[in-house]
């Protein structure tokens, strides 16, 4: 592995595949709430992406952080800290953004419950848009991504804080994390992969 600190980028290459090449387009928290999500309900959302388009446009495989439901659900929980949300029309931002992967192991996507939860990840898998990091259960939650890309396979595996929106047995949420389960999985994933990736949401 090579880290170039000059302009960001790490080389996964491994000496097997030496001429092959996945660049990944990695970026935070993403929440178009308040004036953005505004410009976006306009059908403006190029104006947001316009100055990193370059970015969002040059890669293979873009990873977002979505810190919040998609949902127009007035059902918030009860938790410590700010309860988010933004209109499900905020979709096409991450469309228009060309975002490939949304994380959803954070601890805003439970924020109005089970049902906006699984109301996100319809309307991901609706346009397209793969996830990691949640699902109907916590078995489900933990399953990793596996991506394909130039003769590559990357696994995506997240785990998110134990906190608020949390998947259980039998509902729906984020995918938590267990020290001891979650590496072993990651020993498991790696050998099924050529690149292992590891998101880790708050």
């Amino acid at each position: 592995m090579k880290i170039n600190l000059l302009n960001g980028t790490v080389d996964l290459r491994k000496q097997r595949y030496p001429d092959s090449e996945m660049h990944i387009l990695f970026a935070g928290d993403v929440c178009p709430r308040f004036r953005t999500e505004k410009i976006i309900l306009e059908g403006q959302s190029n104006r947001i992406i316009e100055p990193a388009a370059s970015a969002f446009f040059n890669k293979d495989i873009s990873i977002i952080n979505l810190e919040t439901p998609l949902t127009n659900s007035d059902k918030g929980i009860i938790k410590t800290g700010p309860v988010i949300k933004v209109d499900p029309y905020c979709v096409n931002f991450l469309k228009a953004a060309k975002i490939d992967v949304c994380n959803l192991a954070n601890n805003h996507i439970g924020d109005y419950g089970s049902e906006s939860v699984l109301e996100t990840i319809e309307l991901l898998k609706q346009n397209d848009i793969e996830f990691v990091g949640a699902g109907p259960d916590l078995q489900d939650a933990r399953k990793p991504l596996f991506l394909f890309k130039n003769g590559l396979r990357a696994a995506v595996l997240s785990y998110a804080e134990n906190e608020f929106g949390g998947a259980e047995k039998n509902k729906p949420g984020s995918s938590t994390l267990c020290p001891i389960q979650s590496i072993n999985q990651v020993k498991e994933v790696s050998s099924q992969a050529d690149i292992t990736i590891v998101l880790n949401g708050t």
